[in-house]
């Protein structure tokens, strides 16, 4: 399915990641902004046929940051992905800056996160990962490549971070990636 290839690749490509040389491992200054609007236009097609209002907000200026723009790119197409497969019928993708973290945020107007879910997604930052759970039909596969994109982006000893949240502002769940 499209959802396994799209793991596998997720995997591939932070194996390829985390075994590169320290000197090719440098993050690069990317328009962030560009990104996650082009990211969110490639999925215009599968949220119209889905009949999903798929939107988007950024702060007034552009954003750049040094990051893995590869990885940022396919960590946002996940979970757009996601997104579309739990939200009722509105999804957005927002960026904004939170004091000295830029925050990006996916979210939807479903029926939010299971307490499994928001469990695994608190755990997920932490050596105390949750393991294989059939009962939500998580494999944590995904919420482990988002915190491993997340961590890889530092800056003056800090990293980032996820975090699942329900309630959001359009009433259902949220992801939050948090970056330095």
């Amino acid at each position: 399915s499209e959802a396994a290839t799209r793991l596998i690749n997720q995997l591939l490509s932070l194996a390829r990641a985390e075994n590169a040389a320290p000197a090719t491992q440098a993050l690069e200054l990317i328009a962030l902004s560009d990104l996650a609007r082009t990211t969110v236009q490639d999925w215009i097609p599968a949220s119209f046929s889905s009949r999903i209002d798929l939107g988007f907000e950024q702060a007034d200026e552009a954003i750049h940051i040094f990051g893995n723009a590869l990885m940022l790119r396919e960590l946002l197409s996940n979970l757009i992905d996601n997104a579309i497969r739990y939200t009722r019928d509105r999804l957005r993708l927002a960026i904004r800056i939170d004091g000295d973290y830029l925050e990006i945020r996916v979210e939807d107007n479903g029926s939010g996160f299971p307490a499994s879910m928001l469990e695994a997604g608190a755990n997920a930052m932490s050596e105390q990962r949750s393991a294989l759970n059939f009962l939500n039909n998580s494999s944590g596969l995904g919420l482990y490549f988002s915190s491993e994109v997340a961590k890889m982006h530092k800056h003056r000893q800090r990293h980032g971070s996820i975090a699942l949240e329900n309630s959001g502002p359009l009433g259902g769940g949220c992801f939050v990636l948090r970056l330095p």
